[in-house]
């Protein structure tokens, strides 16, 4: 039996996630956390393996306080943790890798032989495929070996932390009979589930939490039954007991100040480092590319600019309202993705900032990869210094890939920074176009006001500038930001007629200019209060047009604020006024699947946890404006 006793945590000085949880998981049963996104349910697990110390309260495990101690100890006291990111090693067999289970107890060899051969009677496919590199199994098969390896120290309590993250139900199917095998081994159980009717169904007990509080326990049948869970579940905020709505002010929960707009949480998806979500259509099927910066470096100290950047670019396959793995690229480093067509032609643009683990080489190559009916094959590989984004526009007929690149870190230019580049279609392949000044670029935005082409360019140590196409290249027309300059969106004001444009800076709030025709350049019309903004996109709903702003982090790189509030702003036909502010950990993207309904799907990236580690969920809401 484990139990929680007024448990008060959090990271850093990101504020308290946790606020005085109290709930006991009973000995040989399952116990299922279920609540929204951001309620501190991965927190608590995290807390009872030792990976966090809390500020306040107690965990017992059968009456022994253990929440002081260190990993390694709670792991020999019988308490093990399997993880929402997957954990073996692809390069060992899958004997390999549930024999590391048993790690503190390596010497002891007879006793793990026969523990061994105990799990793979209970696990099967542990005894079938136990040669078999662990990068050769599917990632429901990957889960089942991770319950395996979690009972080689024959514990008393395994933590489950989304073990149907990203699965499909086939999959989930495997992971639900391997959980009940882990009960009738007479282990405890305590499991955080993203998918609640899965959750609950599995469960003998059940908590939910919501603003880093318990707001509710007891028998997981018939849970979703009480019209405040479901409330809770499917949309909006439960009340209990008379209990008061979440305060605005919590970065736990999404704040609505209008009454009407709302994101509703589909989907969490694990990735680590996310830089970017960028939707694309084969046929008539839909995916996600999500490039990752870094993977964490177990034992390394956590830093933003740290990590493995040996990464892979993920590709989720839509399945409905959620998206299901389907494929991985080679994109180390990964910044950011752009896909387009050139006729029946599809293509992917990956811009890749860095290779290695530290120090990193930022003369690292960006791949663009070409469909060829089955999955995506390199087709032109780029020479780039710290690419940033790769951005396709046309100019009448002419097809142009932008890349943004360059960065300007004492030590880390390497003598070789490089200015962006733009790339001319010339039929077969990207030729080298035009250079565009900059130091530390970091996006494009391509656009046409009054009959004229024009491109933005973002630079953080240099003005971010806009440019005109004068017919044969694109020529400095205005300064947009003199620094720190990130993104940009561009709208057309449905009652006036105007081009707006949105400058997102990181450093001193964002900044809304208006086209003046006469004067044939922006001017500055309102500024968007508060540091931070990363990225920016526009969502048109039957109720209006809307921007949506992705916060990064406050404070320097060296000592970062990740955790967040992003915000959604409505024009009211004047101005853009938040109408709606929701939490992200080192925001840095959306990406917005418009499927012709009145309420679009939009992926938000998480790039860093709360306690700056590149492992973090990144989500997918229904936004109802």
């Amino acid at each position: 039996m484990i139990t929680f006793k007024d448990l008060v945590a959090g990271y850093g000085r990101a504020g308290d996630i946790l606020r005085g949880v109290d709930f006991t998981a009973a000995e040989a049963a399952i116990t299922c956390v279920v609540g929204p996104n951001g309620a501190g349910k991965s927190t608590v697990l995290k807390v009872c393996s030792g990976l966090l110390t809390p500020r306040g309260g107690q965990v017992t495990l059968d009456g022994e306080e253990i929440g002081q101690l260190s990993p390694a100890r709670i792991l020999r006291q019988g308490v093990v943790h399997v993880p929402q990111h997957h954990g073996l090693f692809p390069s060992l067999s899958v004997r390999e890798n549930v024999l590391l289970g048993a790690y503190v107890r390596r010497k002891e060899r007879d006793r793990n032989r026969r523990r061994f051969d105990e799990i793979a009677e209970v696990f099967p496919i542990v005894a079938e495929r136990a040669a078999e590199k662990a990068a050769a199994l599917s990632g429901g098969q990957r889960r089942i070996v991770e319950f395996a390896r979690s009972l080689m120290l024959s514990p008393r309590v395994v933590l489950l932390d989304e073990p149907t993250l990203g699965l499909d139900p086939k999959a989930c199917a495997l992971i639900e009979e391997s959980v009940l095998r882990l009960k009738e081994q007479g282990v405890t159980v305590l499991m955080v589930e993203q998918n609640v009717r899965f959750g609950l169904a599995l469960a003998d007990d059940a908590v939910v939490m919501e603003g880093g509080r318990v707001i509710h326990t007891g028998p997981a049948s018939g849970l979703l039954a009480d019209p405040d869970m479901a409330q809770l579940f499917f949309g909006g905020t439960a009340r209990t007991g008379g209990a008061t709505p979440a305060d605005p002010a919590d970065p736990a929960d999404p704040a609505d100040r209008t009454g009407r707009a709302r994101l509703t949480e589909i989907q969490t998806l694990p990735t680590s480092g996310a830089r970017a979500a960028q939707p694309l259509r084969i046929g008539d099927e839909e995916f996600l590319a999500i490039p990752q910066l870094a993977y964490d470096i177990p034992g390394a100290p956590a830093h933003m600019n740290g990590g493995d950047s040996e990464t892979r670019l993920r590709l989720l396959r839509r399945a409905g309202e959620r998206f299901v793995p389907w494929g991985e690229l080679a994109a180390p480093g990964g910044e950011d993705a752009e896909f387009f067509t050139i006729g029946e032609r599809a293509f992917l643009a990956v811009a890749s900032i860095r290779t290695g683990a530290g120090p990193y080489n930022y003369t690292a190559p960006s791949t663009v990869f070409e469909w060829d009916g089955k999955g995506f094959a390199p087709f032109q590989v780029f020479d780039t210094y710290a690419a940033k984004q790769w951005r396709h526009f046309t100019v009448g007929d002419r097809r142009f890939l932008a890349l943004a690149q360059g960065v300007a870190v004492p030590g880390q230019e390497q003598g070789a920074n490089r200015p962006s580049v733009i790339h001319e279609w010339d039929g077969e392949r990207f030729a080298h176009f035009q250079d565009i000044p900059s130091r530390w670029a970091y996006n494009w935005h391509a656009f046409t006001v009054d009959g004229a082409h024009f491109l933005a360019h973002a630079d953080h140590v240099s003005p971010s500038v806009l440019y005109r196409w004068d017919g044969e290249r694109f020529t400095p027309h205005q300064e947009l930001a003199d620094t720190a300059g990130r993104a940009f969106a561009t709208f057309t004001g449905p009652a006036d007629g105007a081009t707006y444009l949105v400058v997102a800076r990181i450093d001193d709030g964002s900044r809304v200019l208006r086209w003046d025709s006469g004067a044939g350049r922006f001017v500055a019309h309102q500024r968007l209060a508060g540091a931070g903004g990363r990225e920016l996109a526009v969502v048109r709903t039957p109720n209006g047009l809307h921007v949506v702003r992705i916060n990064f982090i406050h404070g320097t790189p060296a000592d970062p604020t990740t955790a967040l509030r992003s915000q959604i702003y409505r024009w009211d036909g004047a101005r853009l006024e938040t109408v709606l502010e929701f939490p992200t950990t080192g925001g840095t993207h959306v990406g917005v699947l418009d499927d012709g309904s009145a309420s679009p799907l939009l992926v938000v990236t998480n790039s860093l946890s709360a306690d700056r580690r590149f492992a973090a969920e990144s989500v997918v809401y229904r936004f109802t404006g």
